[in-house]
């Protein structure tokens, strides 16, 4: 349905019009998932198995055969985001504030804005809908299993062997629970199950109402929420702190409260991408039938990750 309710851009007298601007959408979540362009409306990723490590042989002895194998592999789909809106000439031309090309033609205007928040909670929606869940057979990821699973199968050729990049049992935000991260991180196996990705913690994601914990788990001098003076050596580790808003996922007692207190780690070789087919753009037209123009907004991308290593997390309790 488009614009209706806006009669007073025809009424004198109003000396200020509120909650048009502010100030410019922020994305942390851009800053979280790698921006890629791409030139088509599909996008195939194929992760691959290399060689294990090489046999002993003594002189003479033949060589033992080695091997390179597809692992598992991604094909995304880019998305088509759109949104119209109709406004008849005449209420254009009697628009006594010039409202309405202030809204909805430019790119920092009321549609702008939509898109650009839209982003944001296309990205949180895939790491909140099928970040966690137990449920298997996921398109969404190319193993079937959540990001942060307790059983990934560490390859397609090992599919019985799994690996886990998160807890047994969700913990909240603690010094324990980055230690933990950090050690998984650093000995995740790779696809042969023989290498290690020794990825270092680059990002620690929270929702704002953590920040408290967080700001004194990365930077504080002393271990938090203790009597004892310990140092606190993830100070050292330095992560980096990214607060995201519309991530507003919990534990079953953070529910309860609103405490939104789901974390989760990225390392320095994490794989959340978005695919960007086509930025934000709008294009106007005039409907001779009904005297209006008509702005259409649009816009193409997909969010998705092609590996589950280099990432750890966990509900929180």
């Amino acid at each position: 349905m488009a614009s209706t309710d806006y009669n007073s851009i025809f009424s004198s007298g109003i000396n200020r019009h509120a909650g048009l601007e502010y100030n410019e959408v922020k994305k942390p979540g851009a800053q979280i998932f790698t921006q890629e362009n791409v030139d088509g409306r599909v996008l195939r990723v194929q992760n691959w198995e290399t060689h294990a490590l090489p046999s002993r042989r003594n002189p003479g002895d033949t060589f033992d055969a080695g091997s390179f194998k597809e692992s598992y592999g991604r094909t995304v789909v880019i998305v088509n985001y759109g949104m119209f809106d109709s406004i008849a000439k005449e209420d254009i031309d009697d628009d006594m504030y010039n409202i309405i090309h202030r809204v909805l033609p430019l790119q920092g205007g009321a549609l702008g804005r939509s898109f650009a928040l839209n982003e944001e909670y296309v990205r949180m929606g895939l790491l909140m809908n099928y970040g966690y869940t137990s449920s298997t057979g996921l398109p969404q990821q190319f193993d079937g299993k959540s990001l942060f699973n307790t059983a990934h199968p560490v390859s397609k050729s090992r599919s019985s062997t799994t690996v886990s990049n998160r807890p047994s049992s969700d913990v909240d935000l603690s010094i324990a629970a980055v230690d933990a991260a950090r050690v998984n991180l650093v000995t995740q196996y790779a696809a042969n199950y023989t290498a290690r990705v020794e990825d270092k913690p680059k990002y620690l994601c929270i929702n704002p109402t953590q920040n408290r914990v967080a700001t004194q788990i990365c930077k504080g001098d002393w271990e938090r929420a203790t009597a004892d003076r310990n140092m606190n050596v993830v100070k050292d580790y330095g992560i980096q702190i990214i607060e995201l808003p519309y991530w507003t996922k919990s534990g079953t007692v953070g529910a309860a409260t609103n405490a939104y207190n789901s974390w989760f780690i990225l390392g320095e070789n994490h794989q959340l991408r978005q695919a960007n087919r086509q930025g934000f753009k709008v294009d106007s037209d005039t409907d001779i039938h009904t005297n209006s123009v008509i702005w259409v907004a649009s816009q193409r991308f997909e969010v998705y990750w092609s590996d589950f290593r280099s990432t750890y997390g966990s509900l929180g309790v």
